[in-house]
């Protein structure tokens, strides 16, 4: 009786289990610092692009970040939107 139920809990767990996982977005107020490399004036975490030639002097964007090898990108107030390579955080002194 009970195992018909048991055995469509553990396919649907296993279905759950396989889902892709959403890629975090996180408010960022960027500053560009160098080609190809913003800093977050809030965090102070630097992400650095790929091909970005998005001008930005502390306007808001989102940082859309699925893991550090994954599909990772800024998303800019104009919709511009620009690849990122890594975020780096420095490690304070």
């Amino acid at each position: 009786m009970f195992k018909p139920f048991i055995l469509a809990l553990m396919a649907f767990l296993c279905l759950m289990t396989a889902a892709p996982v959403q890629a975090e977005r996180f408010k960022v107020k960027l500053e560009r610092v160098g080609f190809n490399l913003y800093r977050d004036t809030l965090s102070g975490l630097y992400i650095k692009t790929r091909f970005c030639f998005e001008v930005s002097v502390g306007e808001p964007a989102i940082l859309q970040y699925d893991r550090p090898y994954g599909n990772n990108k800024l998303l800019f107030v104009n919709r511009t939107t620009c690849d990122v390579e890594k975020v780096i955080q420095l490690k304070d002194k």
